[in-house]
């Protein structure tokens, strides 16, 4: 179902009102997976209400990123690069967060 919403796969149509009502509840039960996957929807979905929620996004991704979840550490750290969804542009956190992102994400690589 999750992909289904997100994606529009599976005979399923894109629906991101869907997706943001089930990935809130996974989120916020503190799943990092549902955590990533809201700062994604937040970020794509358009409208008046949907972009007073973009700004959230950073939020979603930075819970997932303390809980190990290296996509969004790379996500932030491209938000902190160019600024935006309610973030200054700060280099030098961008490189912080890319750089965990990669130290993770090889660590994790290196274990299979």
């Amino acid at each position: 179902m999750t992909s289904g919403c997100f994606h529009g796969k599976d005979g399923l149509e894109a629906d991101l009102a869907a997706c943001f009502e089930l990935f809130s509840k996974a989120a916020q039960g503190g799943g990092k997976y549902g955590q990533y996957q809201l700062g994604m929807v937040v970020v794509r979905q358009c409208g008046e209400e949907m972009l007073r929620n973009r700004v959230k996004a950073p939020k979603w991704y930075e819970l997932a990123a303390a809980q190990g979840h290296a996509v969004s550490m790379f996500h932030i750290g491209g938000i902190y690069e160019a600024g935006g969804l309610g973030v200054d542009q700060d280099l030098n956190a961008s490189f912080d967060w890319l750089n965990k992102a990669s130290k993770v994400g090889r660590a994790k690589h290196s274990a299979l």
